[in-house]
């Protein structure tokens, strides 16, 4: 009999996956209020998927600036018993290039960047002899 084996989701890649969908993206410009229930449902999922053994992180629901809720689960690092906290730093490696690249194709569609525009453009204090390439 073969074990499956539990993955732990990574906050940082759950919120980013929340973040960059297309669909949440287009409510987000209309600026679709968050209501108490569903900033409830959201520590309802948190603790329930932590307790089930699938996600320790940080949780943080925030809307104009004001933080709503924020829960930290588990351990940063189970060897030493360090516990995860909102100030938590999480390694990402390189899984947010994903994001990063579908949030510029977001931005060029819209025309808000132009994509043979050198870096420089849009940051200006990026080192010069790769952001004028």
């Amino acid at each position: 009999m073969h074990r499956i084996a539990r993955a732990r989701i990574s906050t940082p890649i759950l919120v980013s996956a929340l973040y960059l969908s297309p669909s949440l993206a287009a409510e987000a410009q209309q600026r679709v209020a968050v209501s108490p229930d569903q900033v409830a449902t959201a520590g309802q999922m948190a603790d329930a998927f932590h307790e089930a053994g699938l996600f320790d992180g940080v949780v943080l629901v925030a809307q104009d600036g004001e933080v709503l809720f924020q829960k930290a689960y588990g351990y940063a690092n189970l060897e030493l018993s360090v516990p995860n906290t909102p100030e938590t730093r999480f390694r990402l490696a390189s899984i947010t290039k994903q994001f990063t690249a579908t949030a510029v194709m977001l931005l060029a569609e819209e025309g808000r960047i132009d994509l043979d525009a050198p870096i420089s453009k849009y940051l200006p204090k990026y080192r010069k002899d790769i952001a004028e390439r």
